[in-house]
């Protein structure tokens, strides 16, 4: 062994030991020299340049890194163009660091990251990048973008929903007030109006009520009475609560369901409010004159019941979010239809409460809609006695 060699071998292991810390890095991680060219990479950087299509060589030691963001830059990349400038005015002395976010769209996926680039002081010109993969913090941005946007819309809907029952009761209450007891019409006119009023205090009821529950769900306060009950009895009980609103709409209801009985062990109040939300939402989303079914059958173990209407439809892009609490307060003031978006919602959290599932489907917006519910069926009903 020569002197050369003993002497090299510390040089050797230091090396070994620097590129063993940038392979365990899980950022990718480069270095270029004064020219802008790559003089070092770690493994993330090779696996990252791999993965992202085209040729790896214009990310490998010896390709000027320089030049790629040129020639990207001249295609119209704005974010190559931005780092461009920045190697540049750091490759001049102008600044020390700078950073980018950049989305990278891939064959394999779309991410974004985080390009961080530096002079160290022992560089001696050169320049350290290093990308970052802050996809998961981007969606979670845009997650909490998106659920503080439909809290805004859904607070107008709250307001607008709440004002429009408010504007007649006052009314009613002024006109009551003023009104003389021993008048004949005074009094019609007074039943005419304490109807009025009755109607929309149920109306302040109702967007209250959902309010409290789905809270309540929210909260892991709803505790289910379940027993052993008839799903078509439930479902003719969903379908007498919701009748004055499918009449109001001059709506034809069609209602198909087995002869036999459909036994499950669920919380028949609960399913009834389940239904009969279903069947409301039908009606106030189909133009007058539509048509509404109910179409109930066996499904070996399981009870299916679908909901279908000949209404407004659900866009594509809405679909996946339409049981999301709050979804309608996406749709315009102008076509709110008497809801503050909570009906689908809360029917969802109690079909999955009691083992089932719901799933909505339309072709599109004025082509109908449909909700189909899926629930496990159970054995025999106990006889009484």
């Amino acid at each position: 062994m020569t002197a050369e060699t003993t002497a090299s071998e510390p040089i050797h292991r230091s090396e070994a030991f620097v590129r063993g810390i940038l392979d365990s890095l899980p950022q990718e991680v480069a270095v270029l020299d004064e020219a802008g060219v790559l003089i070092a990479v770690n493994e993330p950087w090779e696996r990252f340049a791999r993965q992202n299509g085209g040729a790896p060589d214009v990310l490998s030691v010896g390709a000027n890194y320089l030049e790629v963001c040129r020639n990207s830059a001249r295609e119209g990349d704005v974010h190559a163009r931005e780092v461009l400038e920045g190697l540049e005015s750091l490759l001049a002395g102008e600044r020390s660091n700078f950073m980018v976010e950049y989305p990278c769209d891939s064959p394999a996926c779309s991410r974004w990251f985080v390009l961080h680039a530096s002079r160290p002081a022992f560089g001696h010109g050169s320049i350290i990048l290093s990308h970052t993969d802050i996809t998961p913090q981007k969606k979670a941005e845009e997650t909490l973008r998106d659920a503080d946007r439909r809290k805004d819309e859904f607070l107008a809907i709250l307001a607008h929903e709440l004002r429009n029952p408010l504007v007649p009761i006052s009314d009613a209450l002024h006109v009551l007030r003023r009104s003389d007891s021993n008048d004949p019409e005074a009094k019609e006119r007074d039943r005419k109006l304490l109807t009025i009023l009755g109607r929309q205090v149920n109306h302040l009821v109702r967007l209250v009520d959902d309010l409290w529950e789905i809270s309540r769900i929210g909260y892991g306060k709803i505790e289910l009475k379940k027993e052993r009950i008839d799903l078509c009895v439930t479902l003719r009980d969903a379908v007498d609560i919701s009748r004055p609103f499918i009449e109001a709409g001059s709506h034809r209801l069609t209602v198909d369901s087995p002869s036999e009985p459909l036994l499950l062990d669920g919380d028949a109040v609960r399913l009834t409010q389940v239904f009969a939300n279903l069947l409301n939402n039908a009606a106030k989303y189909t133009p007058p004159e539509g048509h509404i079914e109910i179409l109930t059958k066996r499904d070996g173990d399981d009870a299916i019941i679908c909901v279908r209407d000949t209404g407004m439809g659900i866009r594509a892009g809405m679909l996946p979010r339409v049981f999301d609490l709050f979804t309608q307060s996406s749709r315009a003031l102008s076509h709110s239809h008497g809801g503050i978006g909570v009906g689908l919602a809360l029917a969802r959290s109690l079909i999955e409460m009691h083992g089932g599932q719901v799933e909505g489907h339309s072709e599109g917006v004025g082509r109908g809609s449909e909700f189909v519910v899926r629930l496990p069926l159970t054995g025999a009903m106990p006889e009484n006695g």
